[in-house]
This record gives structure tokens, sequence and C-alpha cells, in this order.
């Protein structure tokens, strides 16, 4: 027995790239259990090297933009997942069946990040949701057997 439909993942960012990244990396790679979404508390910014070293890694997020978190989205969500400390901080109070993870990641809109380190955060993100996606393949696979 299979999930009856993926997993709904809010990727919830202070006001940066951090959670485009994730939902570019849930929506590409785990497609097949969960459905990703980013989101922000604050308007998005704009870094160029994380635009850039997030299209080689095969996703463009040009013209992508996290959405303001709000009630609907608390609502569609079975997953919130705090990407850096501010958004952990300013996160509100969740629907009971709403979990709720705190995956810290450096801020590359912090300050003047380098191409490599906008490289390299976005190869944590990457990880990070890859394993995510591992969790869920042997929760479906624990569920067949």
């Amino acid at each position: 027995m299979g999930y009856k439909r993926k997993a709904h993942i809010v990727f919830l960012s202070g006001a940066n790239k951090l959670s485009l990244m994730a939902e570019g990396f849930a929506n590409l790679l785990g497609k097949q259990w969960m459905e990703g979404r980013a989101a922000v508390l604050a308007a998005d910014s704009r870094n160029s090297f994380v635009m850039q070293a997030m299209a080689e890694a095969g996703l463009d997020l040009n013209g992508r933009h996290a959405q303001l978190l709000d009630e609907a989205l608390l609502q569609w969500a079975d997953l919130i997942v705090t990407m850096d400390d501010e958004a952990k901080a300013g996160c509100p109070h969740l629907p009971s069946v709403v979990q709720l993870r705190h995956y810290p990641f450096p801020d590359p809109d912090a300050g003047p990040a380098t191409l490599a380190e906008c490289r390299q955060i976005c190869d944590q993100v990457r990880a990070r949701v890859e394993g995510m996606i591992g969790g869920m393949k042997l929760l479906q696979n624990a569920s067949v057997e």
C-alpha cells in the first residue's frame, strides 16, 4: 500500500533563495513522493550567484519567486521545513496535523556571498532534500511489506 497522495511540503525561509532551492530539488528529484512549495516571511530578494549555482545544478529559478507564507499555504501543508533561524523564529502557530522540521542553512543573501559559497549551500540543500526523499522511500517500502 503506497501513499494516497504526495506529501505537501512547504520550505520556509526568511527572505532569501533557500526555500526556492529546496522547492526546486523536491519537485525535480522527489516528484513521485512529494510536492514542494517555497515560502518566505518577507519580500523575496535576488542573488545572482544563487541563481547561477542553481542553474548549474539543473534548476532555472529565473522568474520564480517564493510566496509569502499565508493561512492557505499552512492548511495545504503536511510539513513545514524552516530553512534558517529567521524562518524558525517567525514561523506562526501550525495546525495540529502539520509537522515542523528545522534544517538551518547559511543565508546566501545575508552578505556578499561568492559563487563558490552559493554552490556549497546549493549542494547542502540538495543533500537534505535527497535525505527526505530517501526517508519517504523507506516509509513507502515498509508500508508495502
